[in-house]
């Protein structure tokens, strides 16, 4: 399952570019900058780039679905990236946002930006309909 992504948010320009901290364990962050971008219900897919509109998720860990959750160490979001730049199961913190996320889905666009030595995250973030979505990270 892949996440294609159909259109940007205003705040990627806002934040393209943040410090994250990984967390495989606790006590042993790595700290990194990478390009982020954000996604949501509408535009992410279960696989089929022609399926838009669901809350699917290709590596759960601790959610059943794609999520914001409370974004803290304990109740990360859904981060989506490509699997060899972030395991499924690792926890970032992004100091921009002050919240927690968890590497649980893939993302098309992250892992054509990894071939060619470019780190990328997309964060999800709840609700529907660009409007929405617009207004919950801007």
């Amino acid at each position: 399952m892949q996440h294609l992504r159909v259109g940007r948010l205003a705040l990627i320009q806002l934040v393209a570019l943040v410090t994250l901290c990984g967390f495989t364990s606790p006590s042993r962050p790595q700290v990194f900058s990478t390009y982020v971008t954000f996604y949501g219900f509408d535009d992410n897919d279960d696989g089929n780039p022609t399926h838009l509109g669901t809350d699917i998720i290709s590596h759960a860990v601790v959610h059943a679905s794609a999520t914001e959750d409370e974004g803290t160490y304990d109740r990360p979001g859904t981060l989506a990236t490509d699997i060899e730049f972030l395991p499924p199961g690792t926890k970032v913190y992004v100091p921009a946002l002050k919240r927690y996320y968890i590497m649980e889905d893939t993302c098309v666009e992250c892992s054509e930006d990894w071939r060619h030595n470019k780190l990328h995250v997309d964060l999800y973030v709840s609700g529907t309909e660009r409007s929405s979505l617009l207004a919950r990270t801007g």
